[in-house]
């Protein structure tokens, strides 16, 4: 029988929190839905710490659509997804930039651990809004747990500066 610690949700995104670095900048609860977001540069910089490389092929790209396939490398490790984007789920009309946005989006916090405590990328939270979509994510009940992480006089916030201190 193994003596490992299973970490709860919450204590596994305050050391993901931790181990990349991120700030209210980077990670936040979406106002009106309350889910756990990750912003572009968040995702940014999580890529760039753990040197994901990622690779694109437009599957198909129409006038109001388009899919973007992405496979991101990691040492051996090796993810694919798909990135879509279109008028029913997206405000702007750059569909093949937001496809891969999306997809880059998803690699990223798939292999760095937050897609496994429930973070989203704010790249999709157009598709949250889109009456047309089934992509409503689970409220995993970390949101809270993000508002403190991100205040200023409680929680990581003051565990990350009493550390730098």
């Amino acid at each position: 029988m193994s003596n490992k610690t299973t970490l709860t949700t919450r204590e596994t995104l305050k050391k993901l929190y931790v181990h990349f670095g991120l700030t209210r900048e980077d990670i936040y609860t979406h106002d009106k839905f309350g889910y756990v977001m990750m912003t572009r540069t968040g995702v940014e910089k999580i890529q760039h710490q753990m040197g994901i490389i990622i690779t694109y092929e437009t599957e198909r790209c129409e006038e109001h659509w388009c899919v973007v396939k992405a496979t991101a490398t990691l040492g051996d490790m090796k993810l694919e997804t798909l990135g879509s984007a279109n008028k029913q789920n997206c405000k702007i009309s750059y569909y093949a930039e937001m496809a891969q946005k999306r997809s880059k989006a998803r690699l990223v916090l798939e292999m760095s651990g937050f897609y496994s405590v429930g973070v989203y990328s704010e790249i999709e939270a157009d598709e949250f809004k889109s009456s047309h979509s089934n992509t409503k994510p689970q409220d995993t009940g970390i949101a809270d747990e993000v508002n403190k992480l991100n205040s200023g006089d409680e929680g990581l916030a003051r565990v990350i500066r009493e550390y730098n201190e």
